[in-house]
Formats: structure tokens, sequence, C-alpha cells
């Protein structure tokens, strides 16, 4: 899942996508966690996002995206590029990750029992920076300990994906439609044109040609 800004007519919103490797669905409204619970009501499955809170309180197994967390840590290394303790803290984070990137298993049992293993290595890699302010990574510190859990999800089921690249991938489109025209004039307008992109791109997810699709759709018996 993923989302970004969208306006209607003249009024700040937000579009969201849901997908899996075979669907995709997107809404459209504000950015609380109802949006979430609206479209997630019943769903069973894993659970990919960036770090944003709306997404926290879904029941089901979660995987925070690596992705996301690179992006801020390369922007803190930015940030302070003299600072002595944190350029071997991010080689331990990166050592950890290309362990966790690098592991497979048929077993599952095995795949559960190395996911443990890199959770408390990367915890007490984090460990020293907790409760230190005056560390540049402080924040990532807590961050990674709170969502801990979500973090190595991918080890044990490795139909997971590690980042949620897939879900922006899905609204590059509309952030390219929308910086052309800014979003759309009406309600009904921004029910098209989701409902539109959710069939176009449902039907690349599936391997599907769009044009022939759209073509058997518009001219097949409609019950």
């Amino acid at each position: 899942a993923d989302e970004t800004g969208w306006r209607e007519d003249g009024t700040n919103g937000y579009t969201w996508t849901f997908s899996t490797p075979t669907a995709c669905y997107y809404t459209h409204g504000g950015r609380g966690k109802e949006m979430v619970d609206d479209a997630l009501a019943g769903a069973v499955g894993t659970l990919v996002t960036d770090f944003y809170a709306a997404y926290d309180h879904y029941p089901g197994v979660q995987q925070k995206c690596w992705a996301h967390l690179w992006r801020d840590i390369h922007e803190v290394q930015r940030q302070y590029p003299a600072d002595a303790g944190l350029e071997p803290w991010v080689a331990e984070v990166a050592t950890i990750y290309r362990d966790a990137t690098g592991f497979s298993h048929p077993d599952e049992r095995t795949r559960m029992a190395q996911r443990r293993a890199l959770m408390a290595r990367l915890a007490e890699v984090c460990a020293p920076f907790l409760t230190d302010e005056t560390a540049p990574q402080a924040l990532l510190c807590r961050r990674i300990e709170k969502y801990l859990p979500s973090l190595f999800t991918f080890v044990v089921d490795l139909a997971v994906p590690p980042t949620n690249n897939a879900a922006e991938r899905s609204l590059r489109h509309l952030v390219v439609s929308r910086k052309i025209s800014g979003g759309t004039r009406s309600k009904h307008g921004t029910q098209t044109k989701l409902t539109l992109a959710a069939l176009f791109t449902t039907w690349r997810l599936r391997g599907l040609d769009p044009l022939a699709a759209c073509r058997e759709m518009l001219t097949s018996l409609q019950v």
C-alpha cells in the first residue's frame, strides 16, 4: 500500500493504492487510518508499506519498506558527514540487510530462526543509540526498535518483498497525471479516473494487452 496527494475540485486529498501481484485498487479520501480500514476490511495477507503511522494498527502481518529506511539513513549521512560513529553503524546495518536479502532456505523453521537472529543483531546495533540524543542515528534507531518485528518478514515469507516499490510504481502514472492536470474537478471525475487506473493497472499486472482487454470488456455482454 501507498498514498499520494490528489486535488479534487481544488481541495487537497489523497489517492491510495492497495495492490497484489495480480490486482490493483485505488481509492480517494483523507490521510487517516480509516482509509486503511475501509480498503482492507476482511483482508488477509502481509501488508507491505512505508513507516507512515496510519498503517500501524493493521492487525495482520506487516513488512516495512527497507528502501524508505535506507533513504533516511543516507539523508542522515548527508547531514552529518563528519560524525565518527555514524559510518560504522551504517556499515553494520548494511551487513545485516545484505545477510537478510541474501538468505533463502527451503525449510520454514530455518527461515524463522534466521529472522530471529537478524532481529537480535539489528537490535544490538541500535541499542547504544536509543537514548543518546547526541547521536545523529538516535531517531532512526528508535524507529527500528519500534518496527523491528516488521523488518524481516520477507526472510520467512519468500513471496514478500523487502520494499514497497511495487506500490510506488502503481502510483507513478497518477503522479505524472497530477503534475499535468493538477488533479480532478469533481468526485465523479476522481471515481472515473481511479476506476480506469485500477482496470488498466490490473490488466498490465496480469500480462494482458490493456487495449485488447478494454475492447473485450466494452463489447462483451454485461450482466
